[in-house]
């Protein structure tokens, strides 16, 4: 769990740095931000989540 959470965590630092680096207004670059947010907040609750099967 804790190798998923530090590699998610590296992966959206990583995908939050091209909205900076764009040529689009600011409006573009917010909503490009707030998407990859709102991926991250469902994605790594869900596939963050312990399958029972594999409980140590």
């Amino acid at each position: 769990m804790l190798l998923w959470l530090i590699g998610a965590g590296v992966v959206f630092a990583v995908e939050m740095v091209p909205p900076f680096y764009t040529e689009a207004t600011t409006g573009t670059r917010i909503v490009l931000i707030l998407m990859h947010v709102v991926v991250a907040a469902v994605l790594v609750p869900v596939f963050g989540r312990r399958r029972p099967d594999l409980a140590a």
